[in-house]
């Protein structure tokens, strides 16, 4: 239940995300040791390749964006992004921080 909390999504959909993650190799579930009925996700080798693959691909697409911003308004994008971040944080559903 963490992860669906975390992510704000129903339980149903968590379940599915994580199946196809595991069919993939990406993923795999253990045993939690500290709850019978609960299950641990780790990432395998694959998974923290495809991790990293798609981690670089989104700093590439966003340096590509950036390019296209004159840089005297770049610092201004990144303040606004930051801003969106913090909101986005804000309102998933238990965050109790404040800016």
């Amino acid at each position: 239940m963490e992860l669906v909390a975390r992510l704000g999504l129903a339980k149903s959909t968590v379940s599915r995300v994580v199946s196809n993650l595991v069919d993939r190799g990406w993923v795999m579930r253990e045993p939690a040791s500290d709850d019978g009925r609960g299950v641990r996700l780790a990432l395998t080798a694959a998974g923290r390749e495809a991790a990293d693959r798609l981690r670089v691909a989104r700093r590439r697409r966003m340096e590509a964006l950036l390019d296209q911003i004159p840089i005297d308004r770049r610092a201004e994008v990144i303040d606004v992004l930051e801003l969106l971040h913090k909101a986005a944080d804000a309102s998933r559903p238990g965050h109790t921080d404040s800016w």
